[in-house]
């Protein structure tokens, strides 16, 4: 199964890609398992060949004693079964999809298509029945709220002037007067209560 892509590209385009390369690396690691782990090999026997970790890398930690614990001879013996049953795997897909090769164009047809495809919509393609065109996805309504304008800042509004004895103004100065030169004092007489009462 995961030699199909490869398989596939073979037999139409009579060439080879990258696409495949996933599927190749995914297809050897479940050989080698078979062969190592699993004792699925009739040549080697029921025996678990690797590491305690369940790799033959090398890892940060790990020194090279810790390796693989078997010989070279025994290597070359696991590569070989693990050849064999990648190129038992190739064969067979390579068999079934000449077998079937329109129901291959069939497929490749609908996802140039439709880009993808289900399990029921594969198996009524298989089976030869049409299939019902699906409605597209409801999207949610997009609800439109109201543009809520903003309130304008409100202005600090300033202390109002109050009259004093000594003009208006914060600062003690009657604005509406002209202001003596800076050599003369100004004449309080008539509007200094204490002077007036000094005076008398």
């Amino acid at each position: 199964m995961m030699l199909g892509g490869r398989v596939a590209e073979q037999i139409v385009f009579g060439d080879y890609t990258g696409g495949a390369s996933n599927d190749i690396m995914r297809a050897t690691e479940v050989a080698r398992k078979m062969v190592t782990v699993y004792g699925m090999s009739d040549e080697l026997g029921t025996i678990h060949f690797g590491s305690q970790h369940g790799s033959d890398e090398v890892f940060l930690g790990r020194d090279y004693s810790q390796g693989r614990s078997y010989s070279e001879n025994v290597a070359a013996e696991i590569d070989g079964e693990i050849r064999e049953l990648i190129d038992t795997g190739y064969e067979n897909a390579k068999q079934i999809l000449v077998n079937h090769r329109d129901q291959l164009d069939l497929v490749a047809n609908y996802l140039m298509e439709h880009e993808k495809i289900d399990g029921e919509d594969f198996s009524k393609l298989m089976k030869g029945e049409p299939i019902e065109d699906k409605p597209a996805p409801v999207q949610p309504e997009t609800v439109q709220s109201e543009t809520v304008q903003p309130e304008p800042p409100v202005q600090p509004q300033m202390p109002q002037q109050q009259q004093t004895p000594y003009g208006n103004g914060y600062f003690g100065q009657n604005y509406g007067q002209q202001m003596p030169p800076y050599n003369e004092a100004p004449d309080q007489s008539n509007n200094d209560p204490f002077n007036n009462g000094m005076n008398q």
